[in-house]
């Protein structure tokens, strides 16, 4: 049994060594870097060879089938398509302290820049490190688990041993064919219909970025159609919410609490509250905590309303090992069918 990449030690991005897979411990698998071919690794743990690293590319883009590991999730993917979304980040105005409680409010947000993003294809075996949910088309649920937006600088890339099959996936024949005479074996090409068909429900447009006091936020929100179901049309988006602590401390995400307002061209301001709490990862009702061994989670919700356009906004409350409580709140953040 092949099991799941974790990847907790830190990448050397020159290295173009062999890279493997620990194929027997559960509780904390790992990925090493042999370089030079050296085993620079333990004899007593049987490793599992996944392929060659390469390296980290600072300018252009990957080819659709690049293998690569994420270095912040940990996960196995492979690169579908491009984008380019505007990316916002924000500065922290200030901090207010009320007795063990603080408060981080929102930053002013600096003028969008364009950063390039990957649609990437996730093993099956590492769904369980982050909750990627699946895609609506129609009045139905399109069953495609297991897919991601990735940055160009969470790429570790990688020549995968295996060409025919990089990553397990029940969707891979679908969404990927294979080109055996290529120079490069491990791009592989991808037969334009499903893609081309979902287009719209798969481009990122926006994503925004925020960090303080150790901890970085990213959110990205997706179109992902309309629902037509008795005469009714919605509008579906997901926010995808990823959390990293960059600190010694650990955190426990306490509480996540939302607001949601739509506008219509017939309906007046309508704002409601949306609560995260049960679906902080992975479908699981347990509050998780961000630790040295686990400092990132990714997780999303869905959102559904009659009106084309709205805005998310709201509060995460940390509390930290020592017992502190962390409020920060969370920018407005634009939804827009498109």
């Amino acid at each position: 049994m092949v099991l799941p990449i974790r990847m907790y030690c830190k990448l050397v991005s020159s290295c173009t060594g062999k890279i493997l897979r620990n194929g027997v411990s559960w509780t904390k698998p790992e990925v090493i870097l042999s370089q030079c071919n050296k085993r620079t690794y333990t004899t007593d743990t049987i490793w599992e060879e996944m392929g060659v690293a390469e390296t980290p590319k600072l300018q252009g883009n990957y080819r659709k089938g690049q293998h690569f590991i994420h270095k912040v999730l940990g996960y196995r993917g492979v690169v579908i398509r491009s984008f380019t979304p505007e990316v916002f980040e924000s500065s922290v105005l200030n901090s207010t302290l009320d007795s063990c409680r603080e408060t981080i409010h929102a930053g002013s947000t600096v003028t969008g820049k364009p950063h390039k993003y990957y649609l990437a294809l996730v093993d099956r075996c590492d769904l369980d490190l982050a909750d990627f949910g699946s895609l609506f088309t129609g009045s139905k649920i399109l069953q495609l688990e297991g897919l991601d937006y990735v940055s160009h600088d969470e790429i570790f890339p990688y020549k995968d041993t295996n060409v025919k099959n990089p990553v397990e996936h029940v969707n891979l024949q679908d969404l990927l064919s294979f080109d055996l005479e290529s120079v490069q074996p491990h791009h592989l090409f991808k037969p334009e219909e499903l893609i081309a068909k979902e287009r719209k429900r798969l481009k990122l447009h926006l994503v925004y970025r925020e960090s303080a006091q150790n901890i970085k936020m990213s959110f990205m929100p997706v179109y992902l159609g309309e629902i037509n179901e008795k005469l009714k049309c919605e509008n579906v988006w997901r926010l995808i919410i990823r959390i990293e602590n960059l600190g010694e401390e650990e955190l426990l995400i306490e509480k996540q609490d939302y607001r949601v307002s739509f506008v219509g061209p017939d309906s007046p301001l309508q704002v409601r509250r949306v609560l995260f709490d049960k679906v902080f990862y992975h479908n699981s009702h347990i509050k998780p905590w961000l630790t040295k061994e686990r400092p990132a989670i990714q997780f999303n919700n869905t959102i559904i309303d009659s009106n084309s356009s709205g805005e998310i906004w709201g509060t995460i409350t940390f509390k930290s090992d020592k017992g502190s409580i962390l409020d920060f709140k969370v920018p407005k953040i634009s939804m827009e069918s498109r």
